[in-house]
C-alpha cells in the first residue's frame, strides 16, 4: 500500500478553487493544447486491415478505413479540458516532496479518438499543464474554431463542473486480492484498516501521515455503486494490468502487445526505466460530472519520477482501462 491523497467531487461550487469538468481557468494567452494523430490513425487502419482479413469481415472493416482517412485529411484534434488543481488546496505531506507548493495543475486528453495509451502512437494524445503564475487568470473557452467541427464528436458536457476536496488515505493497487471482510451495510469504497495490516503493508510511509490505525483505506469494487475514487499519487486501482512497463514501452516508441521487454533485446535497455514510472492522477467514472471512461473504466495520467522531480510535466502517460 501506498499514501495517496484521496479527491472528492463536491457540487458547492464554492467549496474550493479546484474543479473537475466545466472550461479552464487560464491566462488570455494561454495556447489551447491540440495533436497530431496523424499516427494513431494509420495505426488504426493498419488494425482494421489486419481484422478485416482475419476475421473475413473486409466490407465491414474497409468502411470504417474509409471514415479513419477522412479523420486523416485533418488531423490536428484539440484536447478536452478535464480538470485543474489549485496546488494550494492540496494537504502537504512527506510522501510528495516533488509536488510544487504553489500554482495549478490542468489536465487534458483527447476525447475524440480515446486513445487508450497501449500504443506508441498514443503520445500526444493527453497533457499535463503546470502554471506557477496564476495571477491573471480567466475562464477560458474551448477554440471557437474547432467547437462546431468537434462538438458533435466530443462525448462531454462542458456546463458541468465541480469543486474539489481532498483527504489523506491509503490505498492498494492489489485491492481485489485483499480478501477484507467489509461490515454489512458499510460503504465499500471506504474501509479503516487495523494497524497490524498496516504495519506489515505500507510503503514509502510518510513520517508526517496521520496515525494508521486512523487512516483510510480504499477499497473499490468495480461492481458496486461505491463513491468514485479519483486519487493523486499512490497505486493505481487497475481494472486489467499493470501500467508502468506500458507507459516505459510507448513511451519511448514501442508498442507493448508488440514486444517483450524482457525478451526481445531491442527494448531490453528500457527494463530499468520501468520503475520510474509513477501515478500521478487516477480519474475514476463520476455521476456527478456524467463522466464514463468505457464500461466502468478509469483513466490514469502516468509521470517518471525525474520528471517530477523537476516539476516537467511535459511527458506525462495517460492510459484508460475499462472492464
Amino acid at each position: 500500500m501506498k499514501p495517496t491523497i484521496r479527491i472528492k467531487t463536491i457540487k458547492d461550487k464554492n467549496s474550493s478553487q479546484s474543479f473537475f469538468g466545466g472550461l479552464p481557468k487560464l491566462p488570455r494567452d494561454f495556447e489551447w493544447p491540440f495533436w497530431d494523430a496523424t499516427s494513431l490513425y494509420l495505426d488504426e487502419i493498419k488494425y482494421a486491415e489486419k481484422i478485416g482479413r482475419e476475421c473475413g469481415t473486409e466490407a465491414y472493416w474497409g468502411r470504417e478505413i474509409e471514415k479513419i482517412k477522412i479523420k486523416l485529411q485533418e488531423p490536428l484534434v484539440p484536447l478536452v479540458f478535464l480538470g485543474q488543481i489549485y496546488l494550494e488546496e492540496v494537504p502537504r505531506y512527506g510522501g510528495f516532496p516533488n509536488l510544487p507548493s504553489s500554482g495549478i495543475l490542468c489536465f487534458f486528453w483527447d476525447l475524440v479518438n480515446w486513445p487508450a495509451g497501449w500504443r506508441a502512437s498514443s503520445k500526444g494524445s493527453c497533457r499535463v499543464i503546470y502554471l506557477e503564475d496564476i495571477s491573471n487568470l480567466q475562464p477560458l473557452s474551448f477554440p471557437e474554431e474547432m467547437a462546431d467541427k468537434f462538438r458533435n464528436m466530443v462525448d462531454i458536457n462542458y456546463s458541468i463542473s465541480c469543486c474539489l476536496s481532498f483527504e489523506p488515505g491509503w490505498v492498494s493497487s492489489r485491492y481485489l486480492e485483499t480478501r477484507l471482510e467489509i461490515e454489512e451495510g458499510a460503504d465499500d469504497s471506504e474501509y479503516l484498516m487495523p494497524s497490524p495490516f498496516l504495519e506489515e503493508h505500507l510503503e514509502d510511509t510518510p513520517n508526517d501521515f496521520p496515525e494508521r490505525n486512523e487512516l483510510t483505506v480504499l477499497v473499490k469494487d468495480h461492481s458496486s455503486q461505491g463513491e468514485p475514487v479519483h486519487l493523486l499519487f499512490g497505486s493505481p486501482m487497475e481494472i486489467q494490468n499493470p501500467m508502468e512497463e506500458m507507459c516505459q514501452l510507448c513511451f519511448h516508441g514501442f508498442d507493448h502487445l508488440q514486444c517483450d521487454i524482457d525478451a526481445d533485446p531491442e527494448v531490453a535497455f528500457l527494463r530499468d526505466g520501468v520503475q520510474d514510472w509513477q501515478l500521478l492522477l487516477q480519474l475514476d467514472c463520476d455521476k456527478h460530472l456524467d463522466w464514463e471512461w468505457g464500461d466502468a473504466g478509469m483513466l490514469y495520467f502516468w509521470i517518471r519520477k525525474q520528471d517530477l522531480e523537476k516539476q516537467d510535466f511535459s511527458n506525462v502517460w495517460c492510459e484508460m482501462q475499462c472492464s
